[in-house]
Parts: structure tokens; sequence; C-alpha cells
């Protein structure tokens, strides 16, 4: 296996820390707020809700890490934009593009 005896023997005997005991606490309490709500929250309502409704100050990237661990991700997801259709929409809006050629138009740019 590639770990000394010594290792192995304190890691079974190691004790639980105060941090990963206040981890598996949010964790309980973010799974109990998702399963209610069908998984909608996000990291940051998420933080909002555990810094209001519990004892723990916890920031979005500790959020955003118990979730991870936990395999939780939010059922509503941002969706993409296709930034080049929306420049020819403005393009043409504008008139500096024309449907006909697919470049700027030389007359409008001079008018």
């Amino acid at each position: 296996m590639g770990v000394s005896r010594a290792a192995y023997y304190k890691w079974t005997h190691r004790k639980v820390t105060v941090h990963e005991q206040e981890n598996q606490a949010i964790r309980d309490y973010i799974i109990e707020l998702e399963e209610k709500n069908h998984y909608v929250f996000g990291v940051k309502r998420l933080m909002t809700y555990i810094n209001a409704e519990t004892q723990y100050h916890v920031s979005h990237g500790r959020v955003r890490r118990i979730m991870r661990l936990a395999g939780i991700r939010a059922s509503i997801r941002v969706a993409k934009r296709d930034r080049q259709v929306e420049k020819k929409a403005f393009l043409l809006v504008n008139k500096l593009y024309t449907v006909n050629m697919g470049t700027p138009s030389t007359q409008s740019l001079l008018t």
C-alpha cells in the first residue's frame, strides 16, 4: 500500500476536528434546505441562509467546497450567451452590417 505502519495506526485512531464537525453540520443543513426547495439555491443564496439562520459564519468558497464534496448541484443553471449573434444583431440594427454581403457596407460607413 505504500503507507507506513505508524501512519496507518495514527490514521485509525485520529479524532474528528472541530472544523470537520462544523462542515458536517453545515452540509446537513444544506442538504435539508436543498431537498425542501428542489435544489434551486446557488452558493450565494445558501451562504446567506447559513449566515442568517445558523450560528456558523461561512464564506461562499467554503459553501462551494462543501457542496462539491457532497455532490450537490443547483438544478437551475445560468444560460450561456452567444456573443457573436448578439454582435450581428447590434450591427444590423445600426445598419453597419448588410445581410447580402456579410461584411460592413462601405456606403453606410461613408454616409
